[in-house]
């Protein structure tokens, strides 16, 4: 196949080719797809398209991306209230979505904690509040303390309850928005983006983790990296505004979950080396270059999380033998002391159920 492209269209005239240390670029990724398969690739003409669907539908195609995303952004949330918000959405600050085990508890006390510990001048890896006297180092739990300082005014206004609902009943819908993004950016075509964000953000796996695990559930990060690769890839993101992009969104993903955090990385690079090795030889410039943008991003990910990063290995855990148990005696003491600290700190800690 040969790919023609017009290099000095201001002129009016193409030359017999493209320079050679010239990189071409494609204005999205459906003429990116077009460059590579050829025509015939089984796409269809949008021209095409109103005919076959209804007057209402016609209108949303035609409208800007913009009003688009809105519009299918609006239709997850409502999907999600439908769903999820049934004897909760009343009694944001007394109930919370989920079956009410352990771990929902756990992230009620932790978006408390990280707005109280800064507000206070207290240390925010490190609670006193938990396992006294020795305390909790909270880079080693799964602390969320992205969301916990965005649900902050949430959580001063009502509690942290109210902000767990906000949380859970948020993610669905923005994992699914996250998802219309990147499958609208490669179809061009918004009910078939529609249907790809429903199929994202509202799978088995989100919907098991709506069971309480919050940090689990929000994984908007995940296809919104995609996303901006794709935007690279293609050309239509520069190289300053997509590692500054990337940055903000490895971050906002650490300062979630570091498990999906690594799990995205892991198989995002199984992708990057995919495609480098099996997609078509005239994308792997971009490709080989996309990589070495995502490094510099990972970097100025590890500087900007130093803080955790430090806090967690300058406290790693101890491995002990699956043979040893401590004394009675020594766990008794130990409980009791952390009891009488719990109740003396617990007093003026932060109450996730209280008020601020």
């Amino acid at each position: 196949m040969r790919l023609a492209v017009c290099w000095s269209s201001r002129l009016g005239t193409c030359p017999a080719g493209p320079p050679k240390d010239a990189t071409p670029t494609f204005r999205n990724a459906r003429s990116y797809t077009r460059a590579v398969s050829g025509p015939g690739s089984g796409e269809h003409d949008l021209a095409e398209t109103p005919g076959r669907l209804t007057r209402a539908a016609v209108r949303l195609e035609s409208q800007r991306p913009s009003v688009r995303a809105l519009l299918a952004f609006l239709s997850y949330l409502l999907l999600s209230l439908a769903l999820w918000s049934r004897g909760v959405i009343t009694h944001l600050s007394t109930r919370y979505v989920g079956v009410g085990k352990e771990d929902a508890k756990l992230y009620v006390w932790t978006l408390a904690w990280w707005p109280y510990a800064l507000r206070h001048g207290l240390n925010p890896l490190h609670s006193p509040l938990v396992w006294a006297p020795a305390g909790v180092n909270m880079a080693w739990i799964s602390g969320m303390p992205g969301p916990a300082l965005a649900l902050a005014p949430v959580t001063m206004a009502a509690n942290a309850v109210a902000s767990l609902n906000v949380l859970l009943l948020l993610s669905p819908p923005l994992a699914a928005w996250a998802g219309y993004l990147l499958c609208d950016r490669l179809a061009h075509s918004f009910w078939p983006a529609v249907a790809g964000g429903f199929v994202f953000g509202f799978s088995t796996y989100e919907v098991a983790q709506m069971h309480g695990h919050a940090n689990l559930v929000l994984v908007f990060p995940v296809p919104l990296a995609a996303y901006l690769v794709v935007r690279r890839i293609e050309g239509s993101l520069g190289r300053v505004a997509f590692v500054a992009l990337l940055t903000l969104v490895l971050v906002a993903e650490f300062s979630i979950s570091t498990e999906v955090f690594l799990t995205m990385t892991l198989f995002g690079g199984l992708a990057m080396a995919g495609a480098y090795v099996f997609g078509p030889r005239i994308g792997r410039r971009g490709v080989l270059d996309t990589a070495v943008l995502i490094a510099a991003s990972y970097a100025a990910t590890a500087v900007l999380v130093s803080p955790y990063l430090v806090a967690a290995l300058s406290a790693v855990p101890p491995v002990r033998s699956a043979t040893a148990t401590p004394s009675r005696s020594t766990c008794s003491a130990s409980y009791c002391r952390g009891s009488a600290r719990w109740s003396a700190e617990a007093r003026s800690g932060p109450s996730p159920g209280g008020s601020w």
